[in-house]
């Protein structure tokens, strides 16, 4: 009497579950660069492939996530209110879709330092530090000045959408470097 050698056969007939964690339903986002998070678990595959559908169009396609861990992708998405869902697969080819969500994503201010220029030299300790800030949503809450890296001061003044605005302060001797956040 002989044996062959023994097989193992998997019968999977279940599809995976996509539960969405980010970003949220209904959310606001002031950033071009969009993270998803999501979780994928099937109940025999280690790893599953998944696509991220923006808007009825596949924005990032066929990429590998484990079975049960947090996925993260990041990608750039336009500006404006979009609708998002996950669609992930495993070996055999069964696929579920999660729940389609929304958020508005907001274009992001521009800001440009005005004066002084790059490496000015100076020989007063007031300075006045002048910029730019343009928001196409006309929606700028404040703006912040950094010196040397380190928050200072929040304007105090309103702040005018395609206008210069400015921050007063007393310097120190030596170099300082700044910048503006809005």
């Amino acid at each position: 009497e002989n044996f062959s050698e023994e097989r193992v056969v998997y019968r999977d007939a279940s599809p995976p579950s996509v539960e969405l964690f980010e970003p949220p339903e209904d959310s606001n986002i002031f950033s071009g660069q969009i993270e998803f998070n999501f979780t994928s678990l099937d109940n025999l595959a280690e790893n599953l492939t998944c696509n991220i559908t923006l808007d009825s169009e596949v924005l990032d396609s066929d990429f590998n996530v484990s079975s049960g861990v947090l996925a993260t992708r990041v990608s750039t998405v336009s500006p404006g209110t979009h609708l998002w869902n996950i669609t992930c697969w495993d070996v055999v080819g069964n696929s579920n879709t999660s729940e389609t969500r929304n958020f508005t994503n907001f274009e992001a201010p521009s800001v440009s330092l005005d004066q002084p220029d790059n490496n000015s030299w100076v020989n007063y300790s007031e300075i006045i530090l002048t910029y730019n800030i343009y928001d196409s949503d006309n929606n700028i809450k404040n703006c912040s000045l950094y010196i040397n890296g380190i928050f200072n001061q929040t304007n105090s003044s309103e702040i005018k959408n395609g206008e210069i605005n400015n921050f007063t302060l007393d310097f120190g001797q030596g170099e300082s470097g700044w910048n503006v956040e809005c």
